[in-house]
């Protein structure tokens, strides 16, 4: 397989470097795929189609830390294992399921400075994974939406939908987190 995915890399030093990540991730993901669909041939078609992903976005993605990008194939393999995991739950059950959609106000995420984007980080990881991904993807990897949603495999529209809740649930967490700093002072 990693023929494979090293044929989509042009230069010598991204086929190394996506050598290495291969080499040291591929359990982790393979750990993290079974995790969720409890199943090893199907964990392997997830990890497969993570790998594929990254060989084809990885002029985009080559430039960042080891651990940015074990993040992203983690953010990444979690999804194509949902996507799986649902695939074969809606084979069994079919489900019809309209949301409707808030219409609250938007607020921008400023991480310029070291400790609010630590501080944001950690609110992120306590909303559920499908926004937290869409957040940490867009705000701290710098994905267009776009890219994002070929990504996780979702939308356009969903993606931007993901963001917009994302945001505003972060904004909610923010004004508890500042309401309990005023409580203690």
């Amino acid at each position: 397989m990693l023929g494979l995915y090293l044929a989509l890399i042009d230069s010598a030093e991204d086929k190394s470097k996506f050598e290495k990540l291969y080499k040291e991730y591929r359990s982790t993901l393979i750990t993290v795929a079974y995790s969720i669909l409890k199943d090893t041939a199907l964990a392997e078609d997830a990890v497969h189609e993570t790998f594929l992903t990254l060989a084809k976005k990885f002029n985009k993605i080559s430039d960042k830390t080891c651990i940015q990008i074990r993040n992203y194939l983690i953010i990444i393999v979690r999804n194509f294992s949902y996507r799986i995991y649902n695939k074969r739950k809606k084979e069994v059950y079919i489900e019809n399921s309209d949301e409707n959609i808030p219409n609250l106000q938007n607020i921008e995420i400023d991480i310029e400075d070291k400790e609010l984007q630590k501080k944001l980080m950690e609110l992120i990881k306590t909303l559920d994974e499908k926004y937290a991904d869409v957040l940490i993807l867009k705000y701290f990897y710098d994905f267009p939406d776009k890219e994002i949603a070929k990504s996780l495999g979702i939308s356009l529209e969903n993606t931007k939908i993901r963001i917009h809740r994302g945001k505003n649930m972060l904004k909610v967490k923010l004004s508890e987190e500042l309401y309990n700093d005023r409580q203690t002072v």
